[in-house]
């Protein structure tokens, strides 16, 4: 066995130099620097200095980067990166090597688990090695790398296979004596535990399979056993689930939710559903031409072809899956392992109406949760299950004709090559480390350094024009996620860039970059930046406009990168000048006038929409009929503020107000606008939350609104009074 376990190693590392034609040098360089795979090397870097995903005090300035709203890293993720950082502190060639890892990991655990489900170690050995070289790994190495630890799809798949054939209680097996019961009480823990803290879309999508392994055994059995486990097993996962992801639900509770800042739309998921075309088709960029010009013809002219793209079983795959298909219609299969194979099927059946478009997954977007968007993702489980019963029926007919064993070998080679052409595209090392984005890579690399040899450690470097840090729409002629680049490569700065949408440093930098440059610079140089980084290519103009009134102002010509897509002011000199110019109590006034405005800051938080403002300065904001708004008190003091405003409802309806969940205030009874209300109230330090809630539902508007709307918020100004300690 260790023989097959070795050898499966060896040849998946050859098989990952072979087709990404890797060479020592380039594990210095990322896979891709563009687009998705930027916010990865991002997240790595971060925890890599920090030793954790959530906090990066060298972002955000003159905040603090704060990512707990949307962790990308698993805990499963970040273990194997700390046991990675035992042999490189470089975060770049510690992902490279998770991706390598990847790949093996994969192939290891499909062994052992294909092997413990009653295959022989010849046929398990190809869908082990298959599994962890079907299309949708490659592309998720390259721009959703955390999605290819998908290791934990086997694991998964073992526990629901226990689900249903398990008629008694999931942990204890009576045929068996304490010792062996002790260890698989172990080993199933263990295995609850990597499924319960890997990503949460595997996660979501074992739940729902151990919950449909658990119902239909109730039917098979006529007994509620299954189920119960099945249940057991659920809230096991998701409890370990629930803890890893602590840090993020405290931090949630606390500041309140942030749905803003990674909002998905029902909609969503049919633009990210799988559609049973796109697992039958061969391979984009398959090694025969014919093939490839058809998949090309079929992406370029069929409705929502997206990330689904690359849910290709190939040739072998597609068997197994129609298989699985066709034994489900089959009334009865006359061999011994039928049960398998009808239990292979009900759950590949299963997973294809929930991830296929128009499927159980859109329903569920549509009525109870949305952030679940990308279901295709479910592709994994299906590849597994196609895979295991291709296989499996080989076996079968290897019996059925007592093959010699070198027979066995021989045949499942030339399976294995020809299921290797198939799925892995032709060129795909042409795919990765792309010139241009080397060249880019290199410029960026050469200019931070540049920067680094001028400033003293620690000093903080301002960026133009601001975009928050999870905004994937490109600004122009630069990139989604380009302004995290500078960061990438510097190990001595500070950067203003990494803001979280929706959040207080979001709300701030927002109003700011709206300011005249002038008032802009002078803020600048009062919270003491060393300089301005400006991306060229995120204007509209190229920047012209901004370097020229940058120039007018401070008098500073700029340095320049090599490709001149990227700037640089050096502020210091003019720092010191704006200082020398005011006086010392004006330039007190006029920092504590910018401290105020960052550490006190109002939000609105759930149902509450956009500003919408009118010409004579009247600003109104639209709610639904619970909403929340917060001041967010980043000083250590109580702060008193006079607050004013109107309210004006839709419909004529009793409105009332709390804050921190307590002085509840009715401020409209039953009419549709009041009088100017206005109140003093004390804001203790950290969050205070602000509660509307109106008795009456709330009303889609008939002129193609498609907000439920109940009332809106007029004209809300406050003034802060004194701080007291």
């Amino acid at each position: 066995m260790l023989l097959y376990y070795l050898s499966g190693i060896l040849l998946t590392a050859i098989l990952y130099i072979f087709y990404f034609k890797l060479q020592f040098n380039l594990l210095f360089l990322p896979l891709r620097y563009n687009g998705d795979s930027i916010l990865y090397l991002f997240a790595v870097k971060t925890f890599f200095e920090n030793l954790t995903p959530y906090v990066n005090p060298n972002l955000s300035l003159p905040f603090s980067g704060l990512y707990y709203d949307y962790p990308f890293m698993s805990f499963l993720d970040m273990t194997l990166f700390f046991f990675i950082s035992f042999f490189t502190n470089n975060y770049i060639v510690a992902l490279n090597i998770y991706i390598v890892l990847t790949f093996i990991l994969i192939f290891l655990i499909t062994f052992y688990i294909s092997n413990n489900m009653g295959l022989k170690k010849e046929t398990t050995f190809c869908v082990a090695l298959l599994y962890a070289f079907v299309p949708y790994h490659f592309e998720r190495a390259i721009h959703h790398t955390f999605l290819a630890l998908y290791f934990i799809i086997p694991v998964a798949v073992f526990i629901i296979f226990k689900i249903l054939e398990n008629n008694t209680t999931f942990f204890y097996d009576s045929q068996k004596d304490k010792k062996d019961n002790f260890i698989d009480f172990v080993k199933y823990l263990f295995f609850i535990f990597l499924v319960g803290s890997s990503n949460q879309y595997y996660v979501f999508f074992t739940d729902f399979l151990l919950l449909f392994a658990g119902i239909i055994s109730v039917f098979d059995r006529k007994n509620i056993k299954s189920l119960v486990n099945a249940f057991i097993v659920i809230f096991l996962i998701s409890s370990v689930t629930i803890l890893c992801h602590f840090p993020s639900i405290s931090y949630s509770y606390m500041h309140g939710s942030n749905t803003g800042s990674t909002f998905r739309k029902p909609q969503d998921t049919e633009w990210h559903a799988l559609k049973l075309t796109q697992l039958i088709l061969p391979v984009n960029n398959h090694n025969i031409d014919a093939l490839k010009n058809f998949k090309n013809f079929y992406n370029n002219t069929a409705p929502l072809v997206y990330e689904n793209q690359h849910t290709t079983l190939g040739i072998i795959g597609s068997i197994g899956f129609l298989m699985s298909l066709f034994i489900f219609f089959v009334k009865d299969l006359n061999f011994s392992t039928k049960d398998f194979f009808y239990n292979v099927s009900r759950l590949n059946l299963i997973c294809f109406l929930f991830g296929s478009i128009g499927g159980f997954a859109s329903l569920f977007s549509y009525v109870i949760y949305s952030q679940f968007r990308a279901v295709n993702r479910i592709f994994v489980f299906i590849a597994l299950f196609s895979f295991l019963l291709i296989f499996k029926a080989l076996d079968n007919v290897f019996n059925k004709f007592s093959l010699k064993n070198y027979i066995r070998i021989f045949l499942l080679t030339l399976i294995m090559i020809a299921g290797f052409y198939d799925i892995i595209p032709k060129d795909y090392h042409k795919q990765i480390y792309l010139n241009n984005e080397i060249e880019e890579f290199n410029n960026d690399r050469e200019f931070i350094i540049k920067i680094e040899s001028l400033l003293p450690e620690n000093s903080k470097i301002y960026q133009m024009p601001y975009k928050n840090i999870y905004d994937d729409v490109p600004f122009y002629n630069e990139g989604s996620f380009a302004l995290i680049k500078p960061y990438l490569h510097s190990n001595k700065l500070k950067w203003s860039h990494g803001a979280i949408k929706g959040r207080d440093a979001d709300h701030w930098f927002n109003e700011f970059s709206q300011k005249p440059i002038k008032e802009q610079l002078e803020t600048i140089s009062l919270l003491g930046f060393s300089g301005i980084y400006i991306d060229k290519k995120a204007y509209i103009d190229n920047a012209s406009s901004i370097q020229n009134e940058i120039e007018k102002f401070t008098g500073i010509n700029p340095l320049s990168s090599a490709n001149k897509n990227l700037l640089f002011y050096d502020m210091r000199d003019y720092n010191k000048k704006l200082t020398e110019s005011l006086e010392k109590s004006e330039c007190e006034n006029k920092l504590e006038t910018i401290n105020k405005s960052i550490n006190f800051l109002l939000l609105y938080q759930k149902g509450f929409y956009a500003e919408e403002k009118a010409e004579n300065n009247r600003k109104w904001r639209w709610s639904e009929n619970d909403s929340r708004a917060v001041f967010i008190n980043r000083t250590e003091k109580n702060i008193t503020i006079n607050l004013d405003f109107q309210i004006q409802s839709i419909s004529p309806r009793n409105i009332w107000f709390n804050i921190n969940k307590k002085h509840k205030k009715q401020i409209l009874s039953m009419d549709k606008q009041s009088d100017i209300i206005k109140m003093t109230l004390i804001m203790r330090p950290g969050v205070n939350k602000i509660d509307f809630h109106s008795n009456m539902p709330s009303i889609q508007p008939a002129n193609g609104d498609t907000r439920f709307l109940s009332f809106c918020i007029i004209n809300l100004n406050y003034d802060i009074l004194h701080e007291k300690p």
